[in-house]
């Protein structure tokens, strides 16, 4: 039988270690992003100041908790981001929280829980994307439909995919274990 080491128990391998490395990275970049608005978009975005700030932390910070609470991360974030859109700041990587929430919810949690989640994120960006201060082409409708239903779906690979190794785990367990004679009094 061949054993193998046990896996490494980094503190980079823990998720809320790695959560709390990204989330940090995310509000980094994202209060950077409010004083460096994108050459791309032609509009007078609104200043920096502490509100547009507390938005970002907020968005960015959901992200801290996404893998024990991925539901709540995704509401966070969306929370976050809509006002953020709304009031014109400029958020280059705004939508990277509400992507990253989506994608643990459609790890964490079942198929119509994920899905309805998808749905009501997609809703929400729809709304962003007619009422916004920006107006909105098909390609932007496009781009965002693409990425949502992108996020979900890696997301929804990684819990099948973790599903049949766990699976074929179980399996393998149940090949390696002694077998007990079979047959009983004659």
């Amino acid at each position: 039988m061949i054993r193998y080491a046990p896996a490494s128990t980094s503190a980079l391998r823990r998720p809320l270690v790695q959560d709390a490395l990204l989330g940090t990275v995310l509000a980094v970049l994202s209060i950077v992003s409010m004083w460096t608005p994108s050459t791309l978009v032609d509009y007078d975005f609104r200043e920096p100041d502490a509100f547009g700030v507390l938005l970002a932390l907020l968005g960015s910070g959901a992200v801290l908790v996404r893998s024990r609470l991925p539901i709540v991360a995704l509401g966070v974030a969306l929370v976050a981001l809509l006002p953020m859109v709304q009031l014109g700041y400029s958020q280059a990587i705004g939508g990277l929280p509400v992507l990253l929430t989506l994608y643990s919810v459609a790890v964490r949690r079942r198929f119509a829980v994920s899905l309805a989640s998808a749905l009501v994120t997609a809703a929400a960006i729809a709304v962003v994307l007619v009422t916004g201060p920006i107006p909105s082409t098909v390609a932007d409708w496009i781009a965002n439909a693409f990425i949502l239903a992108t996020g979900w779906s890696f997301g929804r690979t990684v819990r099948s995919r973790r599903a049949r190794l766990a699976t074929l785990d179980l399996r393998d367990r149940a090949l390696a274990s002694p077998r007990r004679p079979s047959g009983g009094r004659r």
